[in-house]
């Protein structure tokens, strides 16, 4: 991405775009347009999806296409925006960031589990029909106290 892209993202979503943050969706960066080449453009600049045509449901209205990126994504092109965009739209990034920032962290970018043990070493078990994601040294742990608890009993 060069600077004169970086500018006009900036540009094009201080007109079109929106920056949110809500629960349970999480933080979002949206654009919507009747014509998809501006979105096209955008999304080879910061990448992110675009679905569509969305039919209206007023028939007076056009049928829009969206552009859409979220979570982790989302809130680096905000950082990365933000101070080419004007003071509204700034106040908006910082607080969409608060509240992203306010929620508990999705499990696929912990690195330590509570306990703080390193999860690169984590196994991936099934438990009760959903995949989870265990600290292997808080299972060995956990196994030996059990052990111990059975052997007193």
């Amino acid at each position: 991405m060069n600077t004169n892209e970086l500018y006009w993202a900036a540009g094009f979503m201080e007109g079109e775009g929106s920056f949110k943050f809500q629960k349970p969706g999480g933080l979002a960066i949206t654009a919507a347009q009747v014509q998809k080449q501006p979105l096209d453009r955008l999304q080879a600049i910061l990448g992110g999806s675009i679905t569509g045509p969305h039919l209206p449901k007023n028939p007076k209205h056009h049928a829009q296409y969206h552009w859409q990126a979220s979570s982790a994504r989302a809130a680096g092109m905000m950082m990365t925006l933000f101070s080419l965009l004007s003071p509204k739209r700034k106040e908006q990034v910082r607080l969409a960031l608060a509240g992203w920032k306010t929620t508990a962290i999705h499990n696929k970018y912990k690195t330590h589990c509570k306990n703080g043990h390193p999860l690169n070493t984590a196994v991936i078990r099934v438990e009760h029909g959903k995949q989870r994601r265990r600290c292997v040294i808080c299972a060995r742990i956990a196994g030996r106290e059990y052990a111990r608890r059975k052997a007193a009993a």
